[in-house]
């Protein structure tokens, strides 16, 4: 007889999920702010070598939120930019969480607060249940400005996502492990909540 150990998830990398937050789509009954606060509330550390340097968070439901006049509310974090020396490649990459994926756009400040480059949320391609955009980063830039993009708030994306199930099976007096492959349709929303991932790597050697 087999006896399910757990199920291992491909796309979501964990044996066992914990209960994920639901997507939030609205600001409603939130007091915003008139101006963003661009204090950081993360770091990103700098790329050593050449191994990548990565930062996750969360986005969560109490996220700092933006709403000017005239203008929809806008969830926002600030992310502090390594000290670099030379160019170097930035990843931005919007995880799901349960069927919540944060919609981003991105804003680059120097460091008297202009924004010298901005990346919309067009620039950002599916990988799977992620989206991802990566941009080319210069010495003169110091902060990140990640926000929630309004357009397409709720809206659904369907998507394939492999897994594989691991089964332990008795054999006597071992155990076996079987994994089998399968896959499963999956749907994610636009939502002002997720997890977001952010890594920095130098350029390749040529």
């Amino acid at each position: 007889m087999r006896l399910p150990v757990c199920v291992v998830s491909l796309a979501l990398g964990a044996c066992a999920a914990t209960q994920a937050p639901p997507p939030v789509t609205s600001l409603a009954g939130r007091a915003c702010a008139s101006q963003m606060d661009l204090s950081p509330a993360h770091v990103l550390p700098a790329p050593q070598g050449t191994r990548a340097s990565t930062l996750e968070f969360d986005i969560g439901a109490d996220a700092s939120c933006v709403a000017q006049a005239g203008e929809p509310g806008r969830v926002y974090v600030v992310v502090q930019l390594p000290e670099m020396a030379e160019p170097y490649i930035m990843d931005v990459i919007s995880m799901a969480q349960g069927e919540a994926t944060f919609s981003p756009r991105l804003r680059v400040l120097n460091a008297a607060g202009h924004v010298v480059s901005e990346k919309p949320r067009s620039g950002f391609r599916h990988r799977g249940t992620s989206l991802r955009a990566g941009m080319q980063m210069q010495p003169a830039y110091r902060t990140l400005v990640i926000e929630s993009d309004t357009e397409g708030l709720g809206q659904g994306t369907d998507h394939i996502v492999p897994r594989t199930d691991m089964y332990a099976v008795p054999v006597g007096p071992v155990v076996l492990f079987t994994r089998h492959g399968r896959e499963d349709a999956v749907q994610t929303r636009n939502a002002l909540n997720g997890r977001m991932r952010i890594l920095a790597r130098y350029f390749p050697a040529r």
